[in-house]
């Protein structure tokens, strides 16, 4: 899907933006290992792996208070 593409469904037309972001991560050999591993073991691919982690990290930030 591009940019802004546009999406029809069976209730109309809904529109919905993404954005891609290209990150490079050098984890150390034994960490991709265990992520490969895991992803394959889960059916899904590492970058799916990678941003279920990261999601949860990102809720969990936000569910604590914020420190001043």
């Amino acid at each position: 899907m591009k940019d802004g593409e546009k999406i029809l469904g069976g209730g109309g037309e809904m529109e919905r933006t993404q954005t891609t972001i290209r990150l490079t991560v050098r984890p150390p050999d034994e960490l991709e290992n265990i992520i490969r591993d895991e992803a394959k073991a889960m059916g899904i691919s590492m970058n799916q792996l990678m941003l279920m982690v990261l999601n949860r990290w990102a809720k969990s930030l936000r569910a604590q208070p914020r420190r001043i």
